[in-house]
């Protein structure tokens, strides 16, 4: 049987398991709920604000209880989300718009955008 100190030092570690299968659990019912919005930019939308509030919570740039027991990883997998749902957002929002430039359009705007910007 272990004495009260193994089973004090041992809290803050189970706290942390259960806490991150939680977030766990709770990213997956987002990702359920995002896939009932009918269009892709939507569900981006709705999966980064809500990861980008749980990150906010839970990596606070002051130390936190939370983020003590969450620990360094959960923070660090929080922050890594956050562009890449960014990017995901963006690429769905523009993608229709740059199915309707053709290549020829695009190319004749960017060469006299560079030409403005070179002085060409």
């Amino acid at each position: 049987m272990r004495d009260q100190r193994q089973i004090e030092t041992d809290a803050p570690e189970a706290l942390g398991m259960v806490l991150v299968d939680l977030f766990g659990a709770l990213r997956a019912n987002l990702d359920t709920k995002a896939r009932q919005f009918k269009r892709l930019p939507l569900q981006f939308l709705f999966l980064l604000n809500n990861i980008a509030y749980l990150n906010k919570v839970t990596c606070a740039p002051e130390e936190t209880e939370i983020s003590r027991v969450l620990g360094p990883g959960f923070q660090a997998e929080m922050q890594r989300n956050i562009p890449k749902l960014r990017a995901d957002y963006q690429r769905a929002t523009w993608a229709k718009v740059l199915e309707q430039l053709d290549a020829s359009m695009l190319q004749q705007w960017l060469s006299a955008r560079t030409r403005g910007v070179v002085g060409v």
